[in-house]
This record gives structure tokens, sequence and C-alpha cells, in this order.
């Protein structure tokens, strides 16, 4: 019960994340520079957040800091993907290929290489949510154009979770989940700064209400990703990944509810497939 509740904040936690992420676009644009910035603060506050999580010990092994380090180098690409993505792509979409490829790469390693068995509610749950997701991007359009973004964070969404998968279960002598999210957004803030020297350019200055959106959305992105690793020493990867889009697309729901934005009848039928696949996977 407690692994299925870390995954309920976790959701939460995701289903805000994507606001943060856009209105900093909004702000500091789609650059090179922009991604960098971004990376290397987002980087640095997470890992403050989890250095102090973890009663500022960090647990060492190598191959947990190699895991860590190729982490980072999917976080740096996907944010700079998502920059680019969000002037140029409908934003359900992108969530929808980033949701699914969360969902269906980590579902996948579990049951090929993680030897996690494949049942009947897996599958329907499965089918289920990539129906939800559908049905949230209903009559969007300029679909083609932009497919190279929609590829790009399908993988990349999805790297996170056969990684995190790899690490807590099948590395040997892996470190806590604290330490290894804390190595993750070390080496992150650690290759940006180093890039943005490269590049001869300096670490741009946040205002503080873009420093709340930034520390909002590491914040966000750090913790929920430790509750994921927690998660997964109880729940399996085809059992965790497909929950947490499910609870994604119904966060997102009440979220716009709340805020008094429309939300289509689609929208609705989807958070109730959502719901409902979720439910499957608990029993």
């Amino acid at each position: 019960m407690t692994a299925y509740l870390l995954l309920l904040i976790a959701a939460l936690l995701f289903a805000t994340q994507f606001l943060f992420e856009q209105q900093y676009q909004r702000r500091c644009g789609k650059t090179l520079t922009a991604s960098l910035a971004l990376s290397a603060y987002t980087g640095l506050i997470g890992f403050l957040i989890m250095l102090i999580s973890g009663g500022f010990r960090l647990e060492w092994g190598l191959p947990s800091f190699l895991l860590a380090a190729l982490y980072a180098a999917a976080s740096m690409a996907f944010n700079y993907v998502s920059l680019k993505a969000f002037s140029a792509v409908n934003l359900a979409v992108y969530s929808m290929f980033a949701m699914l490829g969360g969902m269906v790469l980590p579902f996948f390693y579990g049951i090929a290489f993680g030897g996690e068995p494949l049942t009947v509610f897996k599958v329907l749950c499965t089918v289920l949510i990539a129906g939800s997701l559908v049905l949230n991007c209903m009559g969007q359009s300029h679909l083609g154009r932009n497919i190279r973004y929609y590829a790009a964070v399908f993988l990349l969404n999805g790297c996170f979770g056969v990684i995190s998968a790899i690490h807590q279960n099948q590395l040997p002598g892996p470190v806590d989940a604290s330490s290894f999210m804390a190595y993750t957004q070390l080496v992150q803030a650690a290759a940006a700064v180093v890039w943005l020297l490269l590049r001869r350019e300096r670490l741009p200055k946040l205002s503080p209400k873009l420093l709340g959106c930034v520390a909002g959305l590491s914040g966000f992105s750090v913790v929920g990703n430790a509750f994921l690793l927690l998660a997964l020493k109880t729940c399996p990867a085809s059992v965790q990944y497909p929950m947490i889009t499910g609870g994604v697309i119904v966060f997102s729901v009440v979220i716009s509810l709340l805020q008094r934005e429309r939300v289509s009848k689609a929208n609705l039928a989807a958070a109730a497939l959502s719901l409902a696949a979720t439910v499957l996977l608990v029993f």
C-alpha cells in the first residue's frame, strides 16, 4: 500500500510539472543556452533537495553513478527537445507521446527483461490508457510535421523508467534512491555548466519569478522520480508506469477543472478510462 501512495503523490507532481516547463519556455525561449541554463539550475536545485532529504549523506557505487550519468544525459536531451517542442507542437499531443513512452518502454522492459509476468489485467490496463491518451488528442492537427519532437519525447521519457528499473532491480549493490537522484542532478548541472563555458557563455541570472518556476519544476520532478525509485522496490515496472500515466491523466483533468478551464467530454472520458485502468492494476 505504501508503494501505491508514493505513486499517487508522484502522479500529482508530474501532472503539474509541464506547467512549470511551459512557463520557462515562454519567458526564456527555446535556444540551446536556455536549455543548458534550465538543466544547470534544475540540476543544482534537485541535487540540494536530494542531499537534504538524504541527511547530507551520499552512498557511493560506480555502476549507480554511471547509470545516473546516463539518466542525466537523457534529462538534458529531454529539456532541450521540450523547449524546442513547446513553440511548435500542441501540448496535449506532446504530453500524450511523453506519457506513452513513459508507460510503454518500461512496461515492455519489465516483461521482456525483468522477469515480470504478463497478465490479462496488465494488458487491459495498457489498452485502456492508450485509448484514453488518444481521446485526449482527438481533433489535434499538425501531427506529421512535428513527428520528430513526438518521437524524441517518447523515447527519452521512456528511458527514465527503464534506467530506474535497471538500477533498482537488476544492478548489484545499488545506492539508495536519494543518492541516485542526487548523482543524476549533480552530473546534469555540471555538464550543463561546462557546456556553457565551452560556448563562452555565462549562466544567465534568474528573476525571482523565474527562480520560483525553475525551483517548482526541479522539486516536483526530482521528488516524483525519487518516489518512483522507492516504489520500484516492491511494485513491478509493468504495473508502476501504466499507473503513473493513468494517474497523470486523471490529475491533469482535475487541475484543469479547479482552474475553471474548458474540459471536453473527450477529456472526461479519457480520465474515466484512466481511472478504470488504474483500478484494474491495483487488483
